[in-house]
């Protein structure tokens, strides 16, 4: 709890390579990690953080930071995934170390992060929801194997970290690339990173933002909110975030993140919130087929089911929490 190195690091990084802090500083937090603390009172729709584009962790970044290596630049620009480039983008500097002009920045990242994808056997069982466990286990198999297809690439930075010419061997350790440092740096993508129009950005100080709902009931508009609240400006070459509430001085400063339930914030962000008015419970429609109906009762069933957009397979939904606001 408090400010310490790392955060001061952090900020002289952050501000020498013109990014802007506006009535803020980063501190540790109990029970929430790194956030933002307001040094003054903070006005909504005040200016928070805004930082040039080319200190946001993104392909376009990767590609640049490879320089006259153009072995390493083709191999950001080759990834078909834009969440792979960056998420390799973040094992490459970290294994440079001491080296990376991104340490500071790094430095600051959590070391783990316990999205859904991670959870145990068990963990799942304990979640009493048998949609979420499946969809949480199939993106863990779909990450391992993600891990396996880039192999390649994977062994290519491993031996450029070695300050070899040659990769590694195939099926040989790849220290710092293993599957656990990929997914890791997924974990740091999907949680952290910010997306305009399909575009990521990895933006520092911004990712620092902690969660709380908004204190002011709304209806779901589909994410409008939070883009109202931060702003890309490829023209300027920036990105501002807004505050989207009054704090008070010596306050942290929370921002919310959208009209999401609380499942996508275990899946993507490794928390689940005490308060969220979008939550919902995730509900399995069974086909007709599946019933005691036969005959021109079940044709019928399938009839109307069919016109209301349901798939003859049947249809998992979202509906709103008890309590909660409809969407």
């Amino acid at each position: 709890v408090g400010r310490g190195d790392v955060e001061v690091a952090l900020t002289k990084w952050f501000t020498d390579r013109g990014g802007l802090m506006e009535g803020i500083e980063v501190h540790r937090f109990h029970g929430m990690g790194r956030g933002l603390l307001a040094t003054e009172a903070m006005p909504p729709e005040a200016r928070v953080v805004q930082l040039p584009l080319d200190l946001c962790m993104t392909r376009a970044s990767a590609i640049a930071s490879a320089g006259r290596n153009t072995k390493l630049a083709k191999l950001y620009r080759g990834l078909d995934s834009e969440e792979d480039a960056i998420a390799l983008f973040l094992l490459r500097e970290r294994s440079l170390g001491a080296e990376s002009d991104w340490k500071p920045y790094l430095d600051a990242l959590p070391e783990f992060i316990p999205q859904g994808a991670y959870l145990t056997a068990r963990q799942l069982d304990l979640l009493g929801d048998p949609i979420s466990a499946r969809n949480f286990k199939e993106r863990g198999s779909s990450i391992e194997a993600r891990h396996k297809s880039l192999r390649r690439e994977l062994a290519a930075l491993a031996g450029m970290a070695a300050g070899k010419e040659t990769t590694p061997a195939a099926g040989g350790h790849l220290a710092g690339f293993e599957l656990d440092d990929y997914r890791w740096a997924l974990a740091v993508v999907s949680s952290r990173a910010l997306t305009f129009r399909g575009e990521r950005f990895l933006a520092p100080i911004c990712d620092l933002f902690n969660y709380a709902p908004h204190p002011e009931r709304r209806k779901h508009a589909g994410g409008d909110f939070y883009l109202k609240h931060h702003a890309l400006d490829k023209q300027a070459g920036t990105l501002t975030v807004l505050a989207d509430r009054p704090t008070a001085e010596g306050g942290q400063v929370f921002e919310d993140y959208g009209d999401n339930p609380s499942g996508l914030y275990l899946d993507h962000h490794g928390f689940v919130p005490r308060e969220n008015p979008f939550d919902c419970v995730k509900v399995k429609l069974r086909p007709p087929t599946d019933g005691p109906l036969h005959g021109s009762a079940l044709a019928s069933a399938a009839q109307l089911l069919s016109r209301l957009g349901v798939p003859p397979h049947g249809l998992e939904t979202c509906l709103p929490a008890p309590g909660k606001q409809v969407s």
